[in-house]
């Protein structure tokens, strides 16, 4: 037990120095090896709006966020010293007399017109400018969103193959369909939106290729966490630990409660979660003139509305925060409808399960609804920055979708994952 919590204890210390010095590694990049593909992308930013709605314009859930895909590619051209990896500096958006600009514009400036940077973002890793940084010396933005969507897609297709061979094709058609209700074709072509999709597909793959093995997937879990907080720059986070939770509850069938380990798997993803996100900020406290702590935490007390704001006091609530995230999968009326209709299908599976299998049995299935409310609490606890980004921060429904899902399938002739299996 002591040398488990030693594990622990240095896992997000470890993390945090590997984290430093892969992003300190792409900051030798020189500077004029993405030059050019960093100002061909301030400008297919500036042309586009900043926040698009493609395909359906009236639905923001086809809607982008191109000014933090600008901010993402902006801090990966300037990371070019160990403090930049520290700091995050970047050019904020300037204020001229009669004039409304974008951080689009502030990029132009940086990037063509070499003006300085103004402003530091520490309160998050960024990790994902050591991919980003180096795929600027060959793409221009959007083909970076390109290869991204291959990325994602590509995974995204291997996952699920990979889980209809070992778990059955009906456990992966519940995952894959509560992915199309998040909307994976706006998803798929945003910086900004995959980090929590591909680590969550790749994680999957990674408990179902190591099914056989014996170790403590609470380690796993820690590392789902940590790469969650390194990459994410704060979109569907709880969705790395849900998505893969909900597959370890199917690999671990023989588990004697299920509650346990759900418990047990959030403890540890949410320990990683919290603990890297820590050990940054301790190390831009330590290595700079700037006080990583009070930023960081400030900014934290400010989001979950512990501290009274000006326009923030009552204004936002969890119940507030769900309706917003679940107007972004189907707004007004239909969105009624939609959540009656799983209420019935959970109602009626229950039914099923209870006069077909008994009660301890849907006690058991129950559990993938316990990994469904997720999100919910997530939400309640951060319905200030749910609420204002819902068009992108509804996403981790996507979590609630799979566990209603498969706890429907418990209740059907095909519960036998691996029905389909010769």
């Amino acid at each position: 037990m002591k040398n488990k919590i030693l594990k622990y204890i240095t896992l997000p210390f470890i993390a945090g120095v590997i984290g430093m010095l892969l992003l300190f590694a792409v900051s030798l990049i020189p500077q004029s090896m993405v030059q050019k593909n960093a100002s061909a992308s301030a400008h297919q930013l500036d042309a586009d709006e900043i926040t698009p709605r493609y395909i359906n314009f009236w639905d923001w859930s086809y809607g982008f966020d191109n000014h933090t895909d600008t901010l993402i590619v902006m801090e990966s051209y300037n990371l070019e010293t160990f403090q930049d990896a520290l700091l995050n500096p970047y050019r904020n958006v300037q204020k001229y007399e009669g004039e409304e600009t974008y951080i689009s514009d502030a990029f132009i400036e940086r990037v063509d017109e070499g003006a300085d940077n103004d402003t530091i973002y520490v309160r998050y890793w960024q990790g994902f400018r050591i991919f980003i940084r180096p795929m600027l010396m060959v793409f221009p933005y959007f083909q970076l969103r390109q290869v991204v969507s291959w990325v994602f897609f590509g995974l995204m297709f291997f996952m699920l193959a990979a889980l209809a061979e070992r778990k059955g094709v009906f456990a992966s058609l519940c995952i894959g369909l509560a992915i199309i209700f998040v909307n994976p074709s706006i998803i798929s072509h945003s910086l900004q939106f995959t980090p929590c999709f591909i680590i969550s597909f790749a994680a999957i793959l990674f408990l179902l290729f190591t099914e056989n093995l014996t170790f403590d997937r609470g380690f796993a879990f820690c590392a789902f966490g940590m790469m969650t907080q390194y990459f994410d720059f704060y979109t569907a986070p709880i969705a790395t630990c849900g998505l893969p939770l909900l597959v370890w509850l199917m690999i671990d069938e023989s588990s004697r409660c299920k509650y346990k380990t759900i418990l047990k798997s959030f403890a540890a993803w949410a320990y990683g979660y919290a603990s890297l996100w820590l050990v940054k900020l301790v190390m831009v406290t330590l290595f700079t003139d700037y006080n990583g702590l009070a930023d960081g935490l400030g900014s934290f007390i400010r989001r979950i509305g512990v501290k009274p704001t000006e326009n923030v006091s009552g204004e936002f609530t969890p119940v507030g925060a769900f309706i917003a995230a679940w107007d972004m999968v189907t707004p007004g009326a239909t969105g009624a409808i939609a959540l009656a209709a799983l209420a019935f299908i959970v109602a009626v599976s229950a039914l099923i399960i209870w006069k077909k299998q008994g009660i301890a049995r849907l006690l058991d299935s129950a559990a993938y609804l316990a990994v469904a409310a997720l999100p919910i609490i997530w939400f309640s606890v951060a319905s200030q920055p749910t609420t204002i980004h819902a068009y992108f921060q509804y996403r981790p429904l996507v979590v609630f979708f799979a566990g209603i899902f498969l706890f429907a399938l418990e209740a059907t002739p095909f519960k036998n994952r691996n029905l389909l299996r010769k």
